[in-house]
């Protein structure tokens, strides 16, 4: 009795937490839009980079737990995210980047990036709570909150050696989301049941 009671008491905590939401599923789109700032003596250029509602799949672990890539122009291997209420947080810890081109105007040169420690947070913005799903409520929203990367130190491929150029810049996301459908989309079965469906009712209305 006391098992059923303490059960009982966990699920209705949960349900009243801002939990209970489902975020699996591969119908979201990733967007974002990226400054970075590139300040060397040797090297001196802003990149910007945005991409807008590319194809995502995310996966559940638990009920405070979901992950997708949300690679942000060089910035690759994220999406590890913990919910917290209405709030998700990806913490990211520093890593270098792979090798990329930048053209810098009087030609194109290789850099690659070593960025700290960062979160990624954003807040839940859309849910359907007439569509249960998986472990709990349908997310089909999430505002990304802006976010500042600084000290990320800068490497200059020169033949075969990388030289450091020093960690004077800095990068920010400006802005990301991550939306889907706030209904799920009927499987191919389920859709041909319901013009079964249909079919049937014209068919009585017309006798």
């Amino acid at each position: 009795m006391k098992r059923t009671g303490f059960v009982l008491a966990a699920l209705a905590a949960l349900s009243s937490s801002g939990f209970a939401y489902s975020f699996a599923g591969d119908d979201w789109g990733f967007s974002y839009n990226a400054t970075f700032n590139v300040v060397t003596t040797l090297l001196n250029t802003t990149l910007n980079e945005s991409a807008s509602n590319q194809p995502t799949t995310v996966t559940q672990s638990d009920l405070t737990h979901f992950q997708f890539d949300a690679n942000v122009g060089p910035l690759t291997g994220l999406g590890d995210f913990v919910v917290t209420g209405n709030t998700v947080e990806d913490i990211n810890s520093g890593k270098t980047t792979d090798p990329f081109d930048v053209n810098t105007g009087a030609g194109v040169v290789t850099v690659r990036l070593t960025y700290p420690t960062f979160s990624l947070i954003g807040d839940i913005t859309g849910i359907n709570a007439g569509s249960v799903d998986g472990f709990g409520e349908r997310a089909h929203e999430i505002t990304g909150q802006t976010t500042t990367i600084n000290n990320i130190t800068v490497e200059l491929l020169l033949g075969t050696n990388w030289v450091n150029l020093g960690n004077s810049s800095n990068a920010t996301v400006n802005s990301w989301s991550l939306v889907r459908p706030a209904d799920p989309v009927p499987e191919p079965a389920t859709l041909g049941l319901l013009s079964l469906g249909a079919l049937a009712l014209l068919k009585r209305r017309k006798s």
